[in-house]
């Protein structure tokens, strides 16, 4: 079996907000593309089919909100303006003026409120039919709009096709559609869902939610993200915000701090993608990181651990390669096994550099590493555990740019406690 899939598990692709947490649409996560407004206001954009290729979109870091649709992305600047790009997008029809929120469908036909709460449709050739009325906010599925209006009423129909019209008259919040499910959340932040505009066979989450991605993902009133159970994700403890699930999977969520969690599926095994960090973080003390064991088994061990260029007076996760950096970290063992005799090990998976790969420590030398447990060396060999245990990690490391993910714990018995998330940290030129 191999450790590296375990670890991936929990390797996040981080971009970071520092503002515009509170927009419900500060990520969008498309067909092909994903995009998110970062810390700066500024757009950061990825192709969904192939890890860590990011595209271009515009520039700017003057960015309120984000849809990411099929093959095309709309977004709003804080001047209420619209920008829209993508496959084959032609702003021939693009409409003018001021607006609150965009959503853009998966066949290339996108919606958006403008500041006066109207409704206006467009596609590359012309402005669609839509019906009158003040609105809040819209969704577009396949061939399903559906809008919430400002009574909190919800309207949906068909693309272009006013006269198939049905009006939800309970009161609602938000509404999400994808493919041909819309999903609404209630004024008691329930949900209720429909698959073509019938209810049979569709059965919502349970429990009152904050945010909704179609039928498949939303955030609880407590902050946690809940998917269907047929959608694996790993289990989290983290608090979210937002929750955004594209058509062809990939899983994305905000988390109350800003930062991003992405997964998809891939042969039945979650492996996130890998970007790079974008914002910094700076603490006065290691981060706490949380702990998890190999086998599955609920470890008591704790785990804290940053990265420093200054003698550890702050940890911080962003770096240049003129810093000479430190990783340090330390395990409280768990009480079973504090006076049994144990190996330190220590990983890291390196990528957006020279060296990209999987390394393990062997001794004080870093190696390749081929992912196999059976080939794990380990930094220190049969010594007896502390109850504390101070892990150096790496020590003077400069002139590597990368995107950095490391893991360190100790093995006893056949077993291996370590941390769960990685200690992440980005080097730049």
């Amino acid at each position: 079996m191999k450790l590296f899939l375990l670890l991936l598990i929990f390797i996040s692709p981080i971009q970071t907000f520092a503002n515009n947490l509170n927009n419900p649409e500060v990520l969008s996560i498309g067909g092909k593309y994903s995009c998110a407004i970062q810390n700066d206001g500024s757009l950061i954009c990825w192709l969904n089919y192939v890890d860590t290729i990011f595209t271009s979109p515009p520039n700017g870091n003057n960015y309120l909100q984000v849809s990411s649709g099929g093959v095309h992305v709309c977004a709003i600047k804080n001047d209420h303006t619209l920008v829209c790009w993508g496959d084959n997008y032609i702003d021939k029809a693009q409409p003018n003026g001021t607006f609150l929120q965009v959503s853009t469908g998966t066949n290339g036909n996108t919606c958006a409120v403008r500041d006066n709460n109207a409704l206006v449709c467009w596609d590359n050739k012309s402005i669609q039919t839509s019906p009158d009325g003040h609105y809040s906010q819209v969704s577009l599925g396949d061939g399903e709009i559906c809008a919430v209006k400002t009574d909190k009423t919800i309207v949906c129909w068909e693309n272009n096709n006013i006269d198939k019209i049905t009006f939800f008259n309970e009161q609602y919040l938000k509404v999400s559609t994808i493919n041909s499910i819309f999903c609404a959340i209630k004024t008691d932040n329930t949900i209720t869902c429909l698959n073509n505009f019938d209810d049979s066979g569709v059965v919502p989450l349970n429990g009152q939610y904050l945010d909704i991605s179609g039928i498949d993902c939303g955030i609880t009133i407590n902050h946690k993200l809940v998917c269907q159970d047929n959608i694996a994700i790993p289990t989290l403890d983290d608090n979210f915000l937002q929750v955004s699930v594209g058509k062809f999977v990939p899983i994305c969520g905000v988390r109350t701090d800003g930062v991003v969690l992405c997964w998809k599926e891939r042969d039945n095994i979650i492996i996130p993608e890998i970007k790079a960090l974008t914002t910094s973080f700076i603490n006065i003390i290691p981060p706490t990181l949380p702990s998890t064991t190999l086998s599955g088994a609920i470890s008591q061990a704790q785990f804290s651990g940053g990265v420093t260029n200054d003698n550890k007076a702050t940890f911080k996760n962003n770096f240049t390669t003129t810093d000479v950096i430190d990783v340090i970290g330390n395990i409280t063992t768990n009480p079973n096994d504090s006076g049994k005799k144990g190996s330190i090990i220590i990983v890291a998976f390196l990528t957006d550099s020279k060296a990209d790969g999987l390394y393990m420590r062997n001794g004080k030398q870093w190696e390749l590493w081929d992912g196999e447990l059976k080939n794990l060396t380990v930094a220190e060999d049969s010594k007896i555990l502390n109850t504390s245990e101070d892990v150096i990690i790496a020590t003077s490391l400069t002139g590597l740019p990368g995107s950095f993910n490391l893991f360190f714990g100790y093995k006893i018995n056949n077993e291996i406690h370590y941390n769960a998330k990685p200690i992440q940290f980005l080097v730049t030129q």
